[in-house]
């Protein structure tokens, strides 16, 4: 009986640690703030393995450096109302070689984070590189776009398996002027339908690169995969464009545009990873990877940090070693070494319930000498550390 109990009570164990590492995003977690934040982006295919299912233990290979480094600004805005919304500047192509700035209106609700309108600020192109007339021009007024419907970016609460749907359009008209066709300030209008759809197919713990050869601290995600659909099209004068016209411009009625990515989503509406998979309907084969370029590296260890609640055995050490150390509550940690110039050798994640927790790692790709290691939580902040010596 007693060992029948046991055993119960170790299943019970092991189904709150699983419930205990999966993050549920609400209104009341969400961070949603101005401010200009950066990415770092690489080109590197196969970067990320398994992204699909419970648990997970994303831990990819450090970077030395990025393919690219952009910005991206969210202002708080006043117009439209809710007045805590932000927005956030595009760019609309009209055809391969002329378009228009549009301002993304984004909100957090009850229901979750999504768009729900577009503005545009008064803009005038000249289009005579596309026509060759000096006196061809686009001209759009300040408005506040037509929309229906609503384009959920995340749904509350979000959590494993979560499935949601989004039909959303908008309408922007400018005036036209083309010589050659006889245009003259025209009203053109661009009636753009989104559909999306998005599921949670993943969750666990992932760390970033940072450069520099540095990973960050763990954080709880979830991973949604999304696939969008956009069709334009145009009209002149509320009549859609005619083939001859739309030829005439570089417009082609119909347009569709496919964006297919994976996201990583924790309490903030930046995503600490967007892969973008272009076409490709596989996920397989992304075009590009960004990530969150606020997350800062987890530091070498701390020389003025001293701790006595971590023990390292056997050491000196020929290939194993066990780390000993003691938590005050169930948390996701990262064990790392250090050689001697504070380059970090190896990190190996770990998510235990135990009070005082034992995990054996391999050193056997280490060559002779001296090691430190810390014990950080998900945070970055170091919970232990000590030395191991190897000797072959």
């Amino acid at each position: 009986m007693k060992s029948f109990l046991l055993f119960c009570s170790f299943i019970i164990l092991i189904i709150s640690v699983q419930l205990q590492a999966q993050v549920v995003i609400t209104k009341s977690n969400f961070e949603f703030k101005s401010g200009t934040y950066p990415n770092n982006a690489t080109l590197q295919k196969d970067y990320f393995s398994q992204l699909t299912g419970p648990n997970l233990i994303i831990a990819p290979p450090a970077l030395s450096s990025f393919g690219g480094v952009s910005t991206v600004t969210f202002f708080d805005s006043e117009f439209p109302q809710p007045s805590n919304s932000l927005f956030t500047n595009s760019f609309e192509n009209l055809n391969s070689n002329a378009g228009f700035n549009i301002q993304n209106i984004f909100v957090v609700d009850d229901l979750g984070f999504k768009q729900t309108s577009v503005m545009t600020e008064e803009q005038h192109y000249d289009l005579s590189a596309q026509t060759g007339n000096p006196n061809d021009s686009l001209v759009i007024p300040s408005q506040l776009a037509f929309t229906t419907g609503e384009r959920m970016i995340l749904k509350f609460p979000a959590t494993s398996e979560s499935v949601w749907t989004s039909n959303f359009s908008w309408t922007v008209t400018g005036n036209i002027t083309v010589n050659s066709v006889g245009l003259k300030n025209t009203p053109i209008t661009k009636f753009a339908t989104i559909k999306q759809q998005d599921s949670i197919i993943g969750w666990g713990k992932a760390q970033i690169p940072t450069g520099g050869g540095r990973l960050s601290a763990f954080y709880d995600v979830l991973i949604e995969q999304r696939t969008l659909v956009q069709v334009d099209s145009f009209f002149l004068n509320g009549q859609p464009v005619s083939q001859l016209i739309g030829g005439a411009l570089g417009l082609k009625q119909g347009s569709t545009t496919v964006e297919l990515f994976r996201k990583f989503w924790r309490t903030s509406f930046i995503n600490l990873v967007s892969i973008n998979y272009g076409k490709d309907t596989t996920f397989t084969t992304p075009l590009s990877i960004r990530f969150d370029g606020t997350i800062p590296p987890i530091t070498s260890v701390d020389e003025d940090f001293t701790a006595s609640n971590s023990i390292a055995y056997p050491n000196p050490t020929s290939n194993n070693v066990t780390i000993s150390y003691n938590q005050t509550s169930n948390t996701m940690t990262t064990i790392e070494f250090f050689n001697l110039i504070g380059t970090n050798v190896k990190s190996v994640p770990v998510y235990s319930s135990a009070e005082t927790v034992h995990i054996p790692i391999s050193l056997s790709e280490f060559a002779n000498g001296l090691y430190r290691y810390s014990v950080r939580n998900q945070h970055g902040r170091i919970l232990s550390q000590g030395s191991v010596t190897v000797v072959k």
